[in-house]
């Protein structure tokens, strides 16, 4: 409910990324095939479609325009219902992860709740973004790989299979979370139980990648997506976060993506190689933004000429963020006690969520897979100081952690930080003239 007043109130149109999913959708349901430009329908190979994440969402939002018609408020109620989807699994997930214990239900309902109430993702569900639907897929995938690991039931390792292939084919990030379950399973030698989990995304991604590769006449797996987000991330000029030098971006307007995906991969194993040491100390600037406390959402276009709301919003998501990682950090600590299949399973989806964004940029958003399963532990942080069963210096040393990443964070983007400040006074002195 909260999630449908919150689009259907602002209405937010879709812009860049979201304005090329939609491009692409509308394409499809068209019948024009997968362009970004309906011109180049008849010859896809000249459009630049593949240089977006995909194609998952962008077949979703395909989907409901060829049954609903075209339409963006189908989409916010679609993705409302999908928020309301991730709450039922983030309780049966906890339930899977205390399994026939009695608290279960308690700290299902209150990570049902903190994830409901998590800002940055009501924000998101309102735009055209592949993160409402990715989270989705990525607890569902979670759900039935704690439920295969448990049941050992053909059905659950099938249901997994399915959907950490609609997440792999959303986000390429998903690709080592349905490997991890399959290593798990073969590790176990419960082969007939790994086949579907590994054969069903292999199957559909390698479809994907071979109808790349026929249409622009080059090897492509996925998206050309991967190859620019390493060299935007990986360079002499890099901050950490999406920006991009004009070297690149020159580079990047002449070229089609296709061809320069091969110089930007070039281009990261130069810079890898000749400066090993520079590489380093960006993946460390990356690490503290990733942890970062002063990296909260409230910059969107739509909250530019209405500062008292964007301050609200920028409060608010901060607020969620610190919570999120501070009490899901301890709650983290915490669960590593006397280690299960479970536990490892699920503590390394949780170490992923970073390592596979890091060797990348890190844009504030790219942390909303990890905010979803921070819920979980958060609740079990709240359920074991109840029961007085967690001691305070679990979060002092997650707090201490982050506090480390945010002065750190704060000390390499001093000039970004006052640039914001700035921008927010700015909007109020606009405001009252």
């Amino acid at each position: 409910m909260i999630s449908v007043v919150f689009s259907l109130y602002y209405q937010i149109p879709p812009t860049t990324d979201a304005k090329a999913y939609n491009n692409i959708a509308r394409n499809l349901s068209s019948g024009k095939g997968y362009v970004q430009n309906a011109k180049l329908a008849m010859t896809p190979s000249l459009d630049d479609a593949l240089v977006r994440i995909g194609p998952g969402y962008e077949f979703f939002l395909a989907a409901l325009y060829k049954v609903f018609g075209y339409g963006w408020k189908i989409v916010w109620i679609v993705q409302a219902l999908l928020r309301g989807l991730s709450v039922l699994l983030i309780f049966y997930i906890v339930r899977e992860l205390f399994w026939k214990e009695e608290h279960a239900v308690r700290i299902g309902l209150v990570a049902a709740i903190i994830f409901a109430l998590i800002p940055d993702l009501i924000i998101m569900s309102g735009m055209l973004l592949a993160e409402t639907l990715f989270i989705t897929l990525l607890l569902g995938g979670t759900y039935f790989s704690l439920r295969v690991l448990r049941t050992g039931l053909p059905r659950d390792s099938w249901c997994a299979g399915i959907l950490w292939a609609l997440a792999s084919l959303t986000r390429p990030t998903a690709i080592p979370l349905f490997l991890l379950l399959a290593g798990f399973l073969f590790y176990q030698k419960r082969w007939k139980l790994a086949l579907p989990v590994i054969g069903i995304p292999l199957l559909l991604l390698g479809l994907w990648s071979a109808r790349n590769t026929q249409v622009y006449g080059k090897p492509l797996f996925t998206t050309t997506a991967g190859s620019y987000a390493l060299w935007i991330g990986n360079n002499p000029d890099a901050t950490g976060g999406y920006d991009k030098p004009d070297r690149i971006q020159d580079i990047i307007t002449r070229g089609h993506s296709v061809d320069v995906s091969s110089v930007a991969f070039h281009e990261y194993i130069s810079f890898l190689s000749e400066q090993p040491f520079k590489f380093l100390e960006l993946q460390f600037r990356k690490t503290v933004l990733y942890f970062s406390l002063i990296r909260p959402t409230g910059f969107w276009f739509y909250l530019e000429h209405v500062p008292v709301q964007q301050l609200i919003t920028l409060i608010m998501s901060a607020l969620g963020a610190a919570f999120l990682f501070v009490m899901g950090g301890a709650g983290v600590l915490e669960y590593i006690k006397g280690m299960t299949r479970k536990k490892y399973f699920m503590l390394t989806l949780v170490a992923l969520q970073p390592l596979l964004v890091i060797p990348t940029y890190v844009e504030t958003r790219y942390r909303y897979p990890l905010y979803s399963v921070l819920a979980i532990f958060a609740a079990y942080t709240l359920w074991c100081f109840w029961q007085k069963k967690l001691s305070w210096k679990r979060v002092a040393i997650v707090f201490g952690f982050l506090l480390f990443c945010t002065a750190a964070d704060a000390a390499y983007s001093r000039d970004l930080l006052f640039e914001k400040i700035n921008q927010i006074q700015d909007s109020f002195s606009a405001s009252r003239t």
